[in-house]
């Protein structure tokens, strides 16, 4: 097996690996394991595999992992397990494989994540746990992976999703969350996720997109929510003023919008400004907007063209009298609404991206 790289071997009635299967074979850069009858995988069955880099293991129906059974596979960079039958990991399972870049963990039958599972995976950047029944997602389960770019957690059981279940994922760009069972996304939910840019929640529960939850990311692009019973109300406008990020959906209701994009500015005409500005707040204490800027920012930028002029006429003109001021205090204008949009817009827009009008 000295020239050997490619082992292929699925599909073959495999009920079990011998130890030393594979002494002698450090050419080996893929080995396919998959379609077979393996059930337990014992500590040291990989050893011999120096040069590892891809082993696949889907379709099997493997159930128990020891805690050494990837031992000798430091140069691995992907590992497959899915359509699998795994329900409890060992916390050292993955410990060894420091320069695993993708795990498949999709269609096992893991119900809960925690941190120790996923321990010394510092340089994965995908994970995919898709069609799992997830039920809870523990405190910092993903800490240990500063480099994860994409997360798969579709096709779970999810009801509720916590801030605290994304610690440590600085770097996350892509996060699905796909067919669960979730109803709201509460303000500064994904206030872990500084650099995500697409949010993938089809088939969920959601009855809104509450831009709150997006506190302080800059870089979101799009958010993805067909499939999802979305009430078009004034509260949505946003998704349909803003030129990123893009608002994929459709209304569910009420009955005279129903199946039109969640982002169709004609669902909107009768808003006004103040029915659709949300008051976000995070631990009691207000926050910045969503997408990296203020309140002020986007109730300056979904003004209407008269609002705007309004500001503008009436930027040097003095109060005549009390009447007029009281006038002006109930209906913001002048200095009132310059400040309404534009004092903290502009320390806002320092801090984020200047947000366009579509």
């Amino acid at each position: 097996m000295k020239k050997l790289k490619n082992v292929l071997l699925a599909s073959n009635g495999m009920t079990q690996i011998p130890k030393g299967a594979f002494r002698g074979a450090a050419s080996v850069k893929v080995l396919d394991l998959m379609g077979n009858k393996l059930k337990h995988l014992e500590a040291g069955i990989f050893i011999g595999l120096d040069n590892l880099q891809e082993l696949r293991l889907g379709s099997n129906k493997i159930n128990s992992i020891d805690s050494d059974a990837f031992k000798g596979l430091g140069n691995l960079g992907e590992l497959g397990l899915s359509e699998n039958e795994i329900r409890d990991l060992q916390p050292k399972t993955f410990k060894k494989l420091s320069n695993l870049h993708r795990l498949d963990l999709a269609h096992n039958e893991i119900p809960a994540l925690f941190p120790l599972m996923f321990r010394g995976m510092g340089n994965l950047e995908e994970l995919i746990l898709n069609g799992n029944p997830l039920l809870m997602v523990g405190e910092a389960a993903f800490s240990s992976m500063g480099s994860l770019k994409h997360l798969y957690l579709g096709g779970g059981k999810l009801k509720y999703l916590k801030a605290f279940m994304f610690k440590g994922l600085e770097k996350l760009e892509m996060l699905q969350i796909d067919s669960n069972e979730i109803p709201y996304l509460q303000d500064g939910i994904f206030k872990y996720l500084p650099t995500m840019h697409t949010l993938q929640v089809i088939d969920n529960k959601l009855t809104t997109i509450n831009p709150c939850a997006f506190l302080d990311i800059r870089q979101m692009k799009e958010i993805r929510a067909a499939g999802n019973p979305i009430v078009c109300t004034c509260a949505l406008q946003w998704t349909a003023t803003l030129s990123t990020p893009a608002v994929s959906g459709s209304c569910a209701s009420p009955s005279k919008l129903q199946n039109l994009g969640v982002a169709d500015k004609m669902n909107y005409e009768p808003c006004k400004v103040e029915d659709i500005v949300a008051k976000c707040k995070m631990g009691g204490s207000g926050g910045s907007l969503a997408i990296g800027t203020t309140e002020n920012d986007v109730l300056y930028e979904m003004a209407t063209k008269d609002e705007k002029n309004v500001v503008e006429r009436n930027e040097d003109k003095p109060m005549r009298d009390r009447a007029s001021h009281r006038s002006e205090k109930r209906k913001p204008g002048a200095k009132r609404l310059k400040k309404k949009f534009r004092s903290k817009g502009r320390r806002g827009r320092k801090r984020g991206n200047r947000l366009s009008v579509t």
